[in-house]
């Protein structure tokens, strides 16, 4: 009778004990809700109350045909520990055509088994994930494998429209995943991307994307692309006047002086861009023209840096840029003929900064006056208010210093 009462004690604390951690799981903020991590230990009581009480997962309720849970955002990754096979299980308990978005990470042994039971699935078995975010941590064991499969044979072709991939070391996996879904990406982003030994995309290696709103390969080593291709690119995009980023720091355009002429002509297309970053071998443009393209087609933008090489163009300060308090030392130091000074490197481009200014119309020296100096003190009477910096990157030093 002692022995019975002792188990029915542990059991009561036992209860006690799992009620409390589901009462504190449900009170996590929506933030930290490591929801996709404890649907298997979920109970239907659990799933109401969660509903109920929480405006970001109302959604996720059971199926009432399949009786699955609902769960449109997974991400799997951060200080997540949990297992591979507990992960794994995952899929069996979610309505797959009601995920909307995948993040993921390698370094976590659950984001593997997570994509390792995706990646098995039928074709077309989760047809609404639109936003795929992955880290593969340099292609860490059978990862990219996995993802490479679910990305060209579970998905639809054409089927995703944000794509965020790191820790890639093949250009032909990333060329792999655009191919499927060039025609429907509207956002796409590679970080940290190491070229190894390929130096050069080959000519219609990346496909065209028709949809894009923006484009970011920021590759660790400088990788070249024919102006050609980067031409057929830009003028393949069908809405210019949506695309609001334009990064490619370590792609390198080269090619014909026509080609590249082209490529910077084709710019003037994008006319409300955000962040514009673009490397050249050569820029055969004249200085008229390079001034042209900052009082025009880059008008809207404050910091901008220009030279015989590369063009930068940004609504924020450059974070790899010195402080905009070590280019003027004060506010009121900064004036049309300074800020033509700085933005443009007239020493690469073989004259001074006074002689282009005097070439300068009335009207000319009233936008650099009148428009663009005052963007820039804007940025000045800001500075804490400017997003955090993005962490330090190989090879960013010689991307865009501001001329001194």
């Amino acid at each position: 009778s002692a022995s019975l009462t002792g188990r029915s004690m542990v059991a009561f604390r036992l209860e006690i004990a799992c009620e409390l951690q589901r009462r504190q799981m449900l009170a996590m903020p929506v933030g930290q809700l490591p929801f996709e991590h404890i649907v298997q230990f979920l109970t239907d009581r659990d799933i109401a109350r969660l509903s109920a009480t929480n405006r970001h997962y109302h959604v996720a309720c059971r199926d009432p045909i399949k009786g699955k849970l609902l769960v449109p955002h997974i991400a799997h990754g951060g200080t997540s520990s949990v297992s591979f096979g507990r992960a794994a299980k995952v899929v069996n308990r979610v309505c797959l055509p009601s995920i909307q978005s995948l993040k993921l990470d390698a370094r976590k042994p659950g984001a593997h088994g997570l994509l390792s039971a995706l990646s098995r699935l039928r074709p077309g078995s989760v047809p609404n994930v639109r936003t795929l975010r992955v880290n593969c941590a340099a292609e860490k064991e059978h990862f990219v494998d996995d993802l490479v499969d679910l990305c060209t044979k579970v998905f639809a072709p054409d089927q995703l429209e944000s794509l965020h991939i790191s820790g890639l070391r093949s250009f032909d996996t990333l060329c792999a995943i655009l191919r499927a879904h060039s025609m429907s990406l509207r956002t796409v982003r590679a970080d940290y991307f190491v070229a190894g030994h390929e130096t050069t995309f080959e000519q219609e290696a990346l496909p065209v994307m028709p949809r894009l709103t923006s484009l970011a390969l920021d590759v660790a080593d400088v990788t070249e692309i024919s102006a050609t291709l980067a031409l057929d690119i830009l003028n393949a995009i069908e809405r210019p006047e949506e695309v609001q980023r334009l990064y490619l720091p370590h792609v390198e355009i080269s090619g014909d002086s026509d080609a590249v002429s082209a490529v910077a002509k084709a710019l003037s297309r994008f006319t409300t861009l955000k962040q514009l970053v673009l490397r050249f071998a050569f820029m055969p443009v004249s200085v008229k023209e390079l001034v042209k393209m900052r009082q025009v087609d880059l008008r809207h933008l404050p910091a901008v840096c220009i030279s015989d090489h590369f063009i930068v163009a940004m609504e924020r300060w450059a974070p790899w840029w010195p402080g905009i308090s070590e280019v003027w030392e004060k506010e009121d130091s900064i004036t049309g003929l300074s800020v033509f000074q700085e933005q443009i490197d007239f020493e690469a481009l073989g004259t001074s900064a006074a002689r282009e200014w005097l070439k300068l119309s009335h009207e000319e020296k009233q936008i650099w006056e009148e428009e663009i100096a005052p963007m820039l003190k804007g940025l000045y009477s800001e500075p804490q208010t400017r997003s955090q910096p993005e962490p330090p990157r190989r090879g960013r030093d010689d991307q865009c210093a501001a001329a001194t």
